[in-house]
C-alpha cells in the first residue's frame, strides 16, 4: 500500500481537530461524487457492478480441473476413508464433529460442510465400513466431485469479500471515493492475483483443506464487514464482523491473529491516531477485546487439538534456534514464491535435523532481521509498505514452525491467509502508477492470464497421484516421504493395471524410490519404505531380498509389528519355525515391552500347536503390561479351552473392562459364563457381541443353542 501524494500519516505531527473535520468533510464529498457518478451513469457504475462478477467467475475457473477429479492422494484417505464419523449430519456425526481433534484439528464448522456435499449428493449416512467399500459409496455419488465444487465456489466467494475489502482500503489510503475507476480497476486486480496465483492450488483443490477455504471466506467477509462498520458507524455492522469471524475460527483457527491485523489496518490506511488525536493506541487495541477473546478461545481449542496428535514435533528434537531458522526461511520461501510461483510442491520435508548455520538460514535470518530494521525507518515515508509486510509477517507466525506439527518445513496452503496484505500492496502500487498506464498494465493485468495458466496445471497434478508425487521428488529429490508415497502409488497403479505385462517394471520403479526414500532417511520413523520395499520383492518372487528388507526393519525398529507379520508368515511358508523363533526371542530380549511382537509369537506358538509355550508368552506379556487387552483375550481363551472356568472369566472380563469394543472377548466371557450356568449374564454378552457386530455368526449360534438348551431345561 504505497503513500498517498498527500497523506496525514506522512507528517510528523498529529491532526489538529480542524485538520481533522477537514479530513473527513474531504471523505464526505468523495462520497457524494460517487454517488452523483452512479447517478449519471458514468462508466464507473458498469465497472462497479461487473468487478466482483468477474473475480467471482474468474476465481472459479482457474481451478475447475479440479471438478472432475476424485480424492487427493494425500491425507483424503485418512479423512473421508478410514474413518466415517464425519459422514452424515445425525447427532451421533455431529457430536463427534464438535468434540474431536482428528490429525490435529478442531474445525467443527469444516466437518459439517463436507457432510453437507455427502447429503447434497445422494449418499446415505455412513457408519463405519472398511476403506473399500466407504470409497465405493462416495464414488458411485460423486462425493469428492462435489467436495471440489464447493471448495471452488468458497474461494471465489471469498476473492468477492477480498476485492469488497480492498476497495474500501485503496480509498481509504489515496483519499479517493469507492466509485474511482483507478481504485476500482485497482482492486480488482489485487484480488485476482490473490485468488488465482498457483500457491492456492493446494488450499482450494484438496478436499482435506476444506477448512482454508472456509475459514478464508468467513474471514475476508468479516473484514470487508468491519471495514464497512468503520466506514458508517454504528455497532450493525461490527457485529456481524465479530460473528463472521466467529465462523471462520469454527471452520479453522488460523484467523487468530485477526485482531492484529485490525489494530494495523486503524494505524494505517485508517489513520485513527492523526485523525483522533485524543484517541491513544491503547484504547484502539481495548476496543478489539471481542475479537481477542474470540481469537484466545480459539488459540486454546487449536492448542488442544495439537496436544492430541501424534504428529506434534517436540522441543528437544526441533529446538529454539531450528525453530527461529524455520520461521526465517518460511517468510522468505513465501514472499520469492508469491513472486515467482515455479518448482511449488505437495511436500516440503523438514530436514531431520536441521542446521540453523547452514548458508540458506542464515542468509533468510539475515533478511529478516534486515526487513525489520528497514521498516523502522520506512514508517513515516512509507506506512503502508511497512504494515503490508508486518501483518504478513503476523498472519503467516502461526504456521512458520514455532508449533511444528507434521513433516512439512513450509507448504502451500500456508500462503492462503498471510499474502492478502501482499495483494493489498500490490493494489496499491497499481493504484500509484495509475498515470503510467502501460506499465501498470504490465505489472497488474499481463501476469494475471500467466498466474491463471500456472493454476490450471498445478491444479491438474494434484488430480493424478503418481504425478502428484513425482512433482514432490522433482522438487526434493532427497525428499523420503516423496520417494515412498511415489513407490506406494506406482504399485497402486500396477496392482490395478489390466496388462500384467506393466506390473514387472512398474514394481522395479517402485523399489528404486523405496530405495532412495530408504537412503534418504533411514532411522526410525521410514519404517513404512523398508516394510513396502520387502513387500515389492515378496510380489516379484525375491523371498531373500524381501526377508532382507523386512530383518533390516525390524533391526532400525524392533517394535514394527507388521514387519514381524511379515516374517513370521514368511517363515511359516518355507516351514522355517526355528528361524521365527529365534528372530522372536532376540526381538523380546532386545524389547521386552513389546506386546505386539509377543501377541504375533504366541499364535506362532499355537498355529504350531504348542500350546503351552503360547501360555507362556502371555503370561510373561501380562506380568509385563497388566493392562494388555490382547493378551488377556488370547490367554482367556486358552484356559477357557482347557477348562478353567474362573481364570477365564477373570482373564476376559479383564480384556472387556479394558476395552467394550473387544467382540471376541464378549463372546468368549460368554462362553465361560454358560459353561457355569450363569445363563442370563452369558446370553447379556452375546447380546453385547451383537450389537458390536450385528449378525456375527458364532454369537447368532451360541445364543441359539442356549435359548435352545434353557428351553430344554439343560
Amino acid at each position: 500500500m504505497n503513500r498517498p501524494s498527500v497523506s496525514p500519516a506522512g507528517r510528523a505531527r498529529s491532526l489538529s481537530r480542524g485538520e481533522a473535520a477537514g479530513y473527513d468533510r474531504r471523505l464526505d464529498m468523495a462520497k457524494q461524487k460517487a454517488d452523483v457518478a452512479a447517478a449519471s451513469g458514468e462508466p464507473v457504475t458498469w465497472l462497479r457492478r461487473l468487478a466482483p462478477l468477474v473475480v467471482l467467475l474468474v476465481s472459479f475457473a482457474a481451478f475447475a480441473p479440479a471438478l472432475s477429479q476424485g480424492f487427493a492422494a494425500l491425507d483424503d484417505d485418512y479423512n473421508f476413508l478410514y474413518q466415517t464419523e464425519w459422514a452424515g449430519l445425525d447427532d451421533r456425526h455431529l457430536g463427534w464433529m464438535w468434540t474431536t481433534s482428528w490429525l490435529g484439528h478442531w474445525q467443527p464448522l469444516s466437518w459439517m460442510s463436507l457432510a453437507f456435499d455427502l447429503e447434497r449428493s445422494g449418499a446415505p449416512a455412513i457408519a463405519g465400513g472398511n476403506p473399500q467399500t466407504v470409497a465405493a459409496v462416495l464414488n458411485q455419488h460423486g462425493v469428492a466431485e462435489a467436495m471440489h465444487q464447493t471448495n471452488l465456489g468458497l474461494h471465489a466467494l471469498g476473492a468477492v469479500f477480498l476485492f469488497f475489502a480492498l476497495r474500501r482500503i485503496l480509498a481509504l489510503a489515496f483519499e479517493r471515493e469507492l466509485g474511482d475507476a483507478t481504485i476500482e480497476v485497482a482492486a480488482l486486480c489485487g484480488a485476482l492475483l490473490h485468488a488465482i496465483h498457483p500457491l492456492r492450488v493446494e488450499s482450494v483443490v484438496w478436499a482435506t483443506e476444506r477448512r482454508d477455504v472456509l475459514s478464508g471466506m468467513f474471514l475476508f467477509a468479516s473484514l470487508a464487514a468491519w471495514l464497512r462498520a468503520r466506514a458508517v458507524g454504528g455497532f450493525g455492522w461490527t457485529g456481524v464482523s465479530l460473528l463472521l469471524f466467529a465462523l471462520s475460527l469454527l471452520s479453522k483457527a488460523w484467523g487468530m491473529t485477526f485482531p492484529v491485523v485490525l489494530i494495523a489496518l486503524e494505524l494505517f490506511p485508517l489513520r485513527r491516531l492523526q485523525r483522533e488525536p485524543d484517541t491513544s493506541l491503547a484504547r484502539v487495541v481495548f476496543e478489539k477485546w471481542p475479537y481477542f477473546a474470540l481469537a484466545v478461545a480459539a488459540a486454546a481449542a487449536a492448542a488442544w487439538a495439537q496436544s492430541e496428535s501424534a504428529a506434534v514435533v517436540s522441543w528437544v528434537e526441533h529446538g529454539l534456534f531450528q525453530r527461529a531458522a524455520q520461521a526465517a526461511y518460511g517468510l522468505v520461501f513465501y514472499l520469492g514464491k508469491s513472486l515467482w510461483p515455479v518448482d511449488l510442491s505437495p511436500m516440503y520435508i523438514l530436514e531431520r535435523e536441521l542446521d540453523p548455520t547452514r548458508p540458506v538460514y542464515l542468509a533468510s535470518l539475515g533478511a529478516v532481521a534486515v526487513a525489520v530494521l528497514g521498516g523502522a525507518f520506512a514508517w513515516k515515508r512509507w506506512p503502508g509498505g511497512v504494515v503490508a509486510f508486518a501483518l504478513y509477517a503476523v498472519v503467516v507466525s502461526p504456521v512458520l514452525g514455532f508449533l511444528q506439527s507434521g513433516a512439512q518445513k513450509t507448504a502451500d496452503r500456508y500462503t492462503y491467509l498471510a499474502c492478502m496484505p501482499l495483494a493489498a500492496l500490490a493494489a496499491a502500487g497499481l493504484v500509484a502508477l495509475a498515470k503510467r498506464r502501460a506499465l501498470a498494465v504490465w505489472l497488474g493485468v499481463v501476469p494475471l492470464p500467466l498466474l491463471f495458466a500456472l493454476s490450471w496445471q498445478q491444479t491438474k497434478i494434484w488430480g493424478d497421484p503418481v504425478a502428484l508425487w513425482e512433482r514432490v521428488v522433482a522438487v526434493e529429490p532427497d525428499n523420503y516421504f516423496g520417494q515412498h508415497n511415489l513407490a506406494a502409488q506406482l504399485r497402486l497403479r500396477a496392482d490395478r493395471s489390466g496388462n500384467p505385462a506393466e506390473r514387472t517394471p512398474a514394481y522395479r520403479r517402485a523399489i528404486e524410490h523405496e530405495r532412495a526414500s530408504i537412503a534418504a532417511h533411514p532411522f526410525r520413523g521410514n519404517e513404512g519404505a523398508r516394510h513396502d520395499l520387502g513387500a515389492l520383492h515378496l510380489l516379484l518372487g525375491e523371498f531373500d531380498q524381501a526377508e532382507t528388507a523386512w530383518l533390516e526393519c525390524v533391526e532400525v525398529t524392533p517394535d514394527n509389528v507388521q514387519c514381524l507379520e511379515e516374517l513370521r508368515r514368511l517363515y511359516m511358508s518355507r516351514r522355517e519355525l526355528d528361524k521365527a523363533k529365534k528372530l522372536f526371542d532376540e526381538v523380546l530380549v532386545a524389547l521386552p515391552p513389546n506386546v505386539g511382537a509377543r501377541q504375533l509369537y504366541a499364535e506362532l506358538l499355537l498355529q504350531q500347536n504348542d500350546r503351552a509355550g503360547a501360555e507362556r508368552v502371555w503370561r510373561e506379556g501380562l506380568r509385563a503390561e497388566p493392562r494388555w487387552v490382547a493378551g488377556a483375550i488370547g490367554l482367556g481363551q486358552l484356559v477357557l479351552s482347557q477348562a478353567k472356568l474362573g481364570e477365564a472369566e477373570a482373564l476376559l472380563r479383564q480384556a472387556v473392562s479394558l476395552d467394550g469394543r473387544q467382540v471376541e472377548a464378549w463372546v468368549a466371557l460368554g462362553q465361560a459364563l454358560r459353561a457355569q450356568r450363569k445363563v442370563g449374564d452369558a446370553e447379556q454378552c452375546w447380546q453385547t457381541a451383537l450389537m458390536l457386530a450385528p449378525g456375527h455368526p458364532t454369537t447368532t449360534q451360541l445364543l441359539q443353542k442356549s435359548r435352545q438348551d434353557a428351553a430344554a431345561g439343560r
